[in-house]
């Protein structure tokens, strides 16, 4: 079992091959950071921090189990097109010379060998130029040479200002194009006004990218990295990128182990109830993430969490929502009053979904249920005798009747 990110939590099992600009305009500075590359070189140890890495090396012939994921990290720079390809130094990933662990400019899923690659770029910057056509053909050999298993593989452009050589992508591009690789471009701006710079970067990305090219390509200020709009939508069938990686019909079914998709997926309130990642927010009309997950990776916070009730999962390594069918203990008094969800009808049977279950007036006041707030008991209430059908009237007790003149029922 493997502790991850909530937000990743609903990958498919995929190779991905970063292609980051070494250029001298990424030696500048980018909003709050000072050097601009060496602020990517943070943020993306930070993504692999988080991200639901495989856990092996490089070199593996396999992505490990479902949901796991393997990177790769190889720079581009260079100025000259004079010399032919082999003859310009305009890619760069460490040498197999250089002492590990490292993955050496091929895919790994392991955290010590990427922040070792990670620690390599951060100290070898070319600061030239912006060369695409060897990284590009580099990365397309990789994710070539990756089994064709169904994983789904991508490549992730990270660049700042056009791209020299386009004119030259095209070998690179048809490789990618029969190993089934989606391409992404990622345009990094300096600061949220977009200059001509950074138009140009979208321009020359676009000349790369998987068609619809405008959908692949995304124009952010660094600091949006990990956002949905960038690698951190990686995995959401709501990204920005991880809508053309994360198959609707498996999101669907809720692919994280067969149970949990994104909570801005759902659109009901009964969709939603029955993922035990959400809960419905009757103050909102949506569905939000419970606040379970965040004990994900910590099964005593987890467990302690009675408010909230959760449940810890050690199989699956996860914190979720304690997921109840009332209707398991009807007949069964003792065990449905026991859950704080649940409660006996009118007939002494029946175990029922708890009506009017909300903790606050607002949240009270705008559940569809028939409740009222009761300022003296501060507790949300069923409203009396709010039944709209004659045998739910009965099952409100002696207090009620069923009034045949009237429309709507009456009280006693």
């Amino acid at each position: 079992a493997t502790c991850t990110w909530k937000d990743y939590s609903q990958c498919p099992q995929m190779d991905v091959m970063l292609v980051v600009a070494g250029s001298s305009g990424m030696t500048l500075s980018f909003g709050r950071h000072t050097h601009g590359y060496s602020g990517l070189m943070e943020l993306l140890r930070e993504f692999i921090s988080v991200a639901p890495l495989s856990g092996q090396p490089s070199g593996s012939t396999t992505a490990g189990t479902l949901g796991t994921m393997r990177l790769g990290l190889v720079q581009f720079a260079g100025v000259n097109k004079a010399g032919g390809l082999a003859g310009r130094a305009d890619m760069a990933f460490p040498a197999p010379t250089q002492p590990g662990p490292l993955a050496y400019g091929t895919l790994s899923g392991s955290v010590s060998e990427l922040d070792k690659e990670i620690d390599w770029q951060q100290a070898n910057v070319l600061a030239t130029g912006s060369m695409l056509s060897r990284a590009l053909g580099h990365a397309a050999n990789v994710l070539a040479g990756a089994p064709n298993d169904g994983r789904k593989k991508a490549v992730v452009v990270l660049s700042h200002g056009a791209i020299y050589d386009t004119d030259e992508l095209a070998d690179a591009k048809t490789k990618l194009d029969v190993a089934g690789v989606e391409v992404f471009g990622l345009a990094l701006r300096r600061q949220p006004a977009v200059t001509d710079v950074d138009n140009a970067a979208v321009a020359s990305l676009e000349s790369v990218a998987t068609a619809p090219k405008a959908d692949h390509v995304q124009s952010i200020v660094l600091d949006e990295l990990l956002h949905d709009g960038a690698l951190g939508g990686l995995c959401k069938i709501t990204g920005a990128l991880g809508k053309h990686l994360v198959d609707e019909q498996a999101d669907t079914d809720l692919v994280l182990g067969g149970v949990h998709k994104p909570c801005d997926t759902h659109f009901s309130k009964d969709d939603c109830n029955v993922d035990p990642g959400c809960i419905w927010s009757e103050a909102t009309g949506t569905c939000a993430t419970s606040l379970c997950l965040q004990h994900s990776c910590n099964e005593t916070e987890c467990v302690a969490d009675v408010e909230n009730h959760c449940y810890y999962d050690a199989t699956a390594d996860h914190c979720w929502k304690e997921m109840l069918v009332c209707g398991l203990f009807s007949g069964n008094t003792a065990e449905c009053e026991a859950k704080p969800d649940c409660e006996v009808a009118k007939d002494g049977v029946t175990c029922i979904d708890r009506q009017c279950n909300q903790m606050t007036e607002i949240a009270c006041l705008n559940d569809p249920d028939p409740c009222v707030w009761d300022n003296l008991e501060n507790a949300c209430v069923i409203e009396p005798c709010s039944a709209t059908t004659e045998a739910q009237c009965a099952l409100q007790g002696d207090e009620c009747f069923w009034n045949t003149l009237l429309p709507v029922n009456g009280t006693t």
